[in-house]
């Protein structure tokens, strides 16, 4: 999350916890995806308001990410959209991702990796979909991401690991598995582009071959004519 916490919930920077807790209830009543089902705005302003709480509450879990923001600001000219310099891809590709329990995680999240090294990965992603859309930071898309990954799910992992680069993007290990899906779905619409033209370049060819045949055939009946 790139804003300032204090702007997103509307209070200043000697606010009391409980004046940030209030402050944070009334946006979360203002954004909350029940009051505006299927609307993304709504759900992406929700996830903005649940970081910016986050941040104030457990200033120590963003220590190092603060410290590397003006790292990260410098590089931004050379970076794509979501913050990567690609020229790296293939040397992220091979880097293992880790899993591990946070002791901030709440109780799903917890489950829910247990369950992942426990190579029980549907009933991971049921309870993972089974938090409500208000609790799902940028920690559950990661976690939910590598799930989905492992089960197969590439394109849906993608999505997920996309949201939460754009919710936490200084967080490497997300840059790493982000770079790694990327290169992967690359791979596999490469395939898939080999499978498609290959029958299609022959059928062209044989198309070329049946007009080189009637034209001969053509040129043949033409000089038996004239012989006649």
């Amino acid at each position: 999350m790139s804003k300032d916490p204090y702007i997103i919930l509307g209070i200043s920077k000697d606010a009391t916890p409980e004046e940030i807790k209030r402050a944070y209830r009334k946006k979360a009543k203002e954004y909350h995806p029940d009051l505006h089902p299927n609307d993304k705005y709504y759900e992406q302003k929700m996830a903005e308001v649940n970081e910016a709480y986050d941040m104030l509450i457990n200033p120590s879990k963003y220590q190092n990410q603060n410290k590397n923001q003006n790292q990260y600001q410098q590089k931004q000219n050379n970076y794509d959209a979501y913050g990567f310099d690609f020229s790296e891809l293939f040397n992220f590709s091979n880097q293992k991702v880790e899993l591990y329990i946070l002791k901030d995680d709440s109780e799903e999240i917890k489950k829910a990796i247990s369950l992942i090294k426990n190579n029980r990965l549907q009933d991971s992603i049921e309870i993972l979909n089974n938090v409500v859309s208000t609790n799902r930071n940028h920690r559950w898309y990661f976690i939910s991401a590598y799930a989905n990954n492992l089960s197969g799910k590439n394109e849906l992992a993608f999505e997920q690991i996309k949201k939460a680069v754009e919710l936490n993007p200084n967080n490497q290990e997300y840059q790493r598995f982000y770079k790694q899906l990327y290169y992967k779905l690359q791979s596999q619409h490469q395939n898939i582009n080999v499978k498609v033209t290959n029958p299609i370049m022959i059928l062209l060819r044989l198309g070329v071959y049946i007009l080189i045949f009637r034209f001969v055939m053509l040129l043949f009946q033409f000089l038996l004519y004239r012989g006649g």
